[in-house]
């Protein structure tokens, strides 16, 4: 900073100027400001960019006692408006007087116009500096630390006890009686401690410590449509064959070698086959009225394609065959040991062979499927609750038991819908597959939306061809699946009846 910058800007007073002069008297001992700073080190002046604080230091009649610190580059410049302890200054103590040039308006001086030559332009303002108002600066070095310090003593509004004592002293100085008498009895049936009245701090450090990391209300409804209760998707997928990948589900690989999928392909072509197929037991009746459906072309593929596509769909109806077997299961199951017959035909109870698991007969369902099923879809039970809630495993030589959870079952009832609509095309009878699956069309139709479906019924009477539930999945190329499946939504709280 430059001389010039620090003297007062009068390049606007005229040479023949009359500038009156007005005294400002002293009031209460010259206590509070205005303050002058005065700093006797030759070049001392602080350059550009120092930061300056002030503060009351805690002690009696600390209105009166000001300390003011100049940081910079090397040096503190520190004062204080006081002498030592036990040392104040005179209040009449005056040792300088504070001018301030002020223009006069037009109206005041004496003076109505511009040509009055006895009109006062300017006007000086002297006020008595002394006492408190002086503030003497000495430099001093980074060496020694100039804080602002600690006030003991002072009243702590973080302390629940001081904001306590507040609000009693409200209470008695606002409150009526009968407000106190309230006060006073809810105050008796609960105890005033730290966690009662958090402090201002305390509270804002545990709202960060137990709101750290948490999701809003979008990205928590994001990351519930990430973890939704359906089979494995692509949420990307353009078309229903792409969108539930078939080799996704979780017993694909035992439909090879395991299920009667060729057999149904030949009967969708022969009559003698269907016929062999419906003779031989161990099919469902409503599978046997899907068969006819594996031998539609689905149209736009080539010989190659349609193959493959059947097969497909074939598969797909083996699957939904031991499904809808499973999914009517009981919902426990428990390890059972193989027993061998003794020479005269009689189980041998002295023997126990292998622990299996099964929920329907060996010649219904494929021994491996049933066990594939249950560790899809069931929990191992343990003692004192499931393996994820802390329970005890059995012994080696004790059953194990399984169940199946709501989240598991829904989950079944999924495949089987999403087999259905496999088989048939992706467009699938509501009412002829509840009727299967022991389902209502109204239990069955949220169901097939969570799946991203199109649940809809068609004009006219049942006795005419209509009034049937359809569920179709509308992805023709424009749509992704992400599109189509229902959006998750906050749910809103009910709103309060009013008395």
């Amino acid at each position: 900073m430059s001389e010039y910058e620090t003297r007062p800007h009068v390049s606007g007073l005229k040479r023949k100027a009359l500038v009156g002069v007005e005294y400002v008297p002293k009031k209460e001992d010259m206590a509070e400001g205005p303050f002058v700073c005065r700093l006797g080190a030759t070049g001392g002046l602080p350059p550009p960019g120092t930061e300056f604080r002030a503060w009351r230091k805690n002690l009696p009649y600390r209105g009166h006692m000001m300390l003011l610190r100049g940081r910079t580059d090397g040096v503190d410049y520190i004062g204080a408006n006081h002498a030592p302890l036990g040392h104040y200054p005179a209040g009449d103590a005056c040792k300088y007087l504070l001018g301030k040039l002020v223009p006069v308006g037009k109206g005041k001086g004496g003076g109505g116009g511009g040509g009055d030559d006895d009109a006062v332009e300017y006007e000086l303002k002297l006020m008595p500096v002394g006492g408190s108002r002086v503030i003497d600066l000495e430099c001093r070095c980074h060496a020694l630390d100039y804080n602002e310090p600690e006030w003991d003593g002072a009243e702590d509004l973080n302390d629940y006890q001081v904001r306590a004592a507040h609000n009693a002293r409200l209470l008695k100085a606002f409150a009526s009686a009968k407000q106190q008498r309230k006060v006073a009895k809810i105050m008796a049936e609960r105890r005033v401690d730290g966690n009662t009245i958090a402090a201002p701090d305390a509270m804002e450090a545990t709202l960060k410590r137990a709101t750290e990391g948490e999701m809003d209300a979008s990205q928590l409804s994001k990351l519930a449509g990430e973890r939704r209760n359906i089979p494995e998707h692509n949420p990307s997928a353009t078309n229903a064959i792409d969108a539930y990948p078939f080799n996704l589900f979780p017993m694909f690989a035992l439909l090879e070698k395991r299920t009667k999928w060729k057999e149904m392909v030949k009967a969708a072509k022969k009559p003698s086959a269907m016929k062999e197929l419906r003779d031989g037991g161990g099919v469902d009746d409503f599978i046997l009225g899907l068969v006819p459906k594996l031998a539609e072309h689905s149209g736009g593929a080539t010989d190659r394609e349609e193959n493959d596509r059947q097969k497909t769909r074939a598969k797909a109806l083996a699957a939904l065959d031991f499904l809808l077997v499973f999914l009517h299961a009981k919902d426990h199951i428990s390890e059972k040991r193989e027993r061998r017959k003794d020479v005269e035909g009689d189980d041998d109870d002295a023997y126990t062979g292998n622990k299996y698991l099964s929920w329907t007969t060996r010649e219904r369902v494929d021994a491996g499927i049933q066990r594939a099923c249950v560790d899809a879809f069931m929990e191992e039970q343990h003692s004192g609750g499931t393996a994820t809630a802390g329970g005890v495993a059995p012994g080696p030589d004790e059953p194990r038991r399984f169940s199946r959870p709501k989240a598991m079952k829904d989950l079944v009832c999924l495949h089987v819908i999403l087999m259905a609509l496999r088989v048939c095309n992706y467009d699938v009878d509501l009412d002829a597959l509840g009727a299967r699956m022991k389902m209502g069309v109204k239990a069955l139709a949220p169901l097939c939306r969570e799946l991203g479906c199109a649940v809809k019924k068609s004009a006219g009477k049942k006795s005419d061809g209509g009034g049937v539930t359809r569920a179709t999945l509308p992805l023709d190329g424009t749509k992704t699946l992400q599109d189509v499946l229902p959006e998750i939504k906050r749910r809103l709280k009910a709103a309060k009846k009013r008395d």
